[in-house]
Parts: structure tokens; sequence; C-alpha cells
């Protein structure tokens, strides 16, 4: 989980908004694998609904960032 809290985090303040800095996709994979592999407790849950906010947040802006300069 620490590793999935690093990159995404480096993404988050580096602002990675170039495609394929930041797969969306294969970040949600890895964070799904992690609960079905795993017997969580409430504390790590919380810290995988962090992480999939922050991914929510960078795709988000990721987006944006696409549609801007396309126009």
């Amino acid at each position: 989980m620490q590793h999935l809290e690093s990159v995404l985090g480096y993404a988050t303040r580096k602002r990675a908004t170039r495609s394929g800095e930041l797969d969306h996709v294969y970040w949600e994979r890895r964070i799904r694998a992690l609960e079905d592999t795993h017997h969580l407790i409430d504390s790590q849950r919380t810290r995988i609904a962090k992480l999939r906010d922050m991914l929510r947040l960078r795709t988000q802006t990721q987006a944006s960032v696409a549609r801007r300069t396309a126009a």
C-alpha cells in the first residue's frame, strides 16, 4: 500500500498531466488487487479510500488539461 501512496502522491505533487504519466485504469486495478488479496483493517480501508480520491482527482485534472489543450 505504501508504494501506491508514494506513486500517486508523486504524481499529484508533480502535476503529472501528460498522457501516460498516470494510467488510472492500471492504478485502479492495483488498488482493487490489494483489496482482493489482503484482509484489510479499517485504517487500511481508509488509506485505500484516500488513494482512490487522489486517483479520481488526478484523472479529472488530466481530463481538464486535455480539454483545454485541445481547444
